[in-house]
């Protein structure tokens, strides 16, 4: 079967809306002094969405008509006692928790609560007890106390101890994709890959209706660059279910891999009418790999024209003139979606590398200088190796070495920076402190030594650097 055969069209869209009604409704309620009748479920329903959702403050608002409306009910007691956890209220969380036990002390959540409260006050002992008390408790479903305490040993960075508590929660509930993703990390983070791909090839065999544990797997051959064992596991897995969107563009990173455009330009036809950003993008970028530069171009500016603010779409037509030969018409496009919105960093970072590339290093050096004055979610360690290869360029190498420097001032262990730091010391005739760095980058992460020899050429026949890639096991 195919990608997307089993899909219907905005299935996959969470029916969220009905909390916002429940919470205007209690807000007109408020208003107006009166109360309306609501199904008390349907408000605790609502309630743990938007503590879900960290809107915290529309939580408590409910939390507060809730006990107005129904004064002795447990369920919201212990909101508030969460949400004054969250508030870091900790005394008068334990009264209330201490309150709402004398009257139900069978309840499993009021211990898992206590508990968090004792791992806030980093009192390991105390709050280990309490979710031994949890457990001790017969609740009809306690795979969410076995997930409170997989988090819990993930927190106090266990990962051996969090793994076993989290796969007792899969074999409990296999409907939570959050988890699986959390799974899966532990096994990449800490590099045992081959028991990942056992257990859920095993999990797989006991469960295979379950869509999530086919992703976990196919993400771990997409981690081990086994590409095509990833695409069958994503395809096991949305033939299952197919509106799980991030698995189709896992599926589609792989096939690029492999470059299989053909099939992702099904993929992507399949869910033209889906609405979702990533897939016209996706085309544009299929034909752009194809070398079919006027169809990709025709697909980037369709988006273009749709949304004009749209980062892909710039990024996508200011490369394809710039592939063409027309460096003007693609600063413009980058400058056009910059006035729109100055702090664009996709934009700034290829603005930078367009002016790079047509030799105006000194502008290229400033904005990227900016980047790094500016609060950004990304990765900064990159904008300083891109800042000192622009310095390495223009033939700076001194400018490029303090910057580098003063990038693992920040970024400590970053591989990149520190192969390419050694790269510059071996260049200047520091061969010591290249040699050095170096095997110390090597231990921290072997992946990226390319990057030593891509900026130092002249060092492709050392015999001191080639002995210590065999020792490492590398070549």
């Amino acid at each position: 079967m195919a990608f997307g055969e089993n899909y219907n069209n905005g299935a996959h869209v969470p029916d969220n809306e009905r909390f916002y009604h429940i919470y205007e409704k209690v807000r007109d309620a408020q208003a107006n002094a009166r109360y309306f009748f609501l199904d008390s479920q349907e408000l605790e329903d609502a309630t743990s969405f938007f503590i879900d959702e960290e809107e915290y403050d529309i939580a408590g608002e409910l939390v507060h008509y809730a006990l107005e409306a129904f004064p002795s009910d447990t369920g919201f007691l212990l909101f508030k006692a969460e949400l004054l956890i969250i508030a870091k209220d900790y005394v008068t969380a334990r009264s209330l928790l201490d309150a709402v036990e004398v009257k139900e002390p069978y309840l499993a959540t009021i211990y898992i609560l206590r508990a968090a409260i004792y791992e806030a006050e980093n009192n390991d002992e105390k709050a280990l007890a309490e979710y031994e008390k949890a457990l001790s408790i017969d609740v009809d479903e306690p795979e969410f106390i076995y997930e409170e305490l997989g988090y819990y040993y993930l927190s106090k960075n266990v990962p051996e101890k969090a793994l076993e508590w989290f796969i007792k929660y899969l074999d409990a509930d296999r409907d939570n994709g959050s988890v699986f993703e959390v799974v899966t990390n532990i096994y990449i983070d800490t590099k045992n890959i081959l028991d990942g791909l056992l257990f859920f090839e095993d999990f797989t065999g006991r469960y295979p209706d379950c869509p999530f544990a086919w992703f976990s797997a196919a993400h771990l051959f997409e981690y081990e660059k086994q590409y095509k064992k990833a695409v069958k596991a994503y395809e096991k897995g949305l033939q299952i279910d197919d509106s799980h969107i991030d698995a189709v563009l896992g599926a589609i990173n792989c096939l690029r891999a492999l470059n299989e455009y053909p099939r992702i330009l099904k993929i992507c036809n399949h869910y033209k009418d889906f609405n979702y950003p990533a897939f016209p993008v996706e085309k544009a970028e299929t034909y752009l790999d194809m070398n079919e530069t006027e169809l990709a171009l025709n697909e980037y500016m369709k988006i273009y024209e749709h949304d004009n603010t749209s980062t892909d779409a710039i990024v996508g037509i200011s490369k394809i003139y710039k592939l063409n030969g027309f460096p003007d018409k693609a600063l413009h496009y980058l400058n056009a979606g910059l006035d729109q919105n100055e702090d664009d960093v996709v934009l700034l970072i290829h603005k930078a590398f367009l002016l790079k590339d047509t030799g105006d290093f000194t502008e290229a050096v400033a904005i990227f200088e900016s980047i790094l004055d500016m609060e950004f979610v990304g990765d900064a360690g990159k904008i300083y190796f891109y800042l000192a290869d622009t310095y390495l360029q223009a033939d700076d190498l001194n400018a490029s070495v303090n910057i580098l420097i003063q990038g693992l001032e920040t970024f400590e262990k970053d591989p990149e920076l520190m192969f390419f730091l050694a790269a510059c010391y071996y260049s200047s005739g520091d061969k010591e402190k290249a040699y050095a760095l170096f095997e110390d980058a090597i231990a921290v992460d072997n992946e990226y030594y390319h990057i030593f020899f891509e900026k130092c050429t002249i060092a492709a026949n050392d015999n001191l650097l080639l002995d210590i890639i065999r020792k490492n096991g590398i070549i």
